[in-house]
């Protein structure tokens, strides 16, 4: 899924958005990371990191810190629990 978003978005057709669960978003890292480095248009939305009730996991903060250290890349928080 991910690299036909960064195929579609490398040859101009469209602005994708790729939606799935943070740890699978994770699993795709060296896809992501060589769209940003060829500067590619592409949303990703990865929800459920660390999945638990209560306290996060450490699975979690990984998840967090494999996206975040991408170059151009905007990482937006939703605390659920907190609403």
């Amino acid at each position: 899924m991910v690299g036909v978003a960064i195929g579609s978005a490398c040859r101009n057709r469209t602005v994708p958005f790729v939606n799935t669960f943070a740890a699978f978003l994770t699993r795709a890292f060296d896809h992501i990371r060589m769209g940003a480095v060829s500067q590619t248009n592409v949303n990703f939305v990865g929800s459920h990191a660390g999945i638990s009730i209560g306290k996060y996991l450490k699975k979690c903060l990984y998840n967090h810190s494999v996206i975040v250290n991408i170059h151009n890349n905007v990482v937006i928080h939703l605390d659920v629990s907190r609403l």
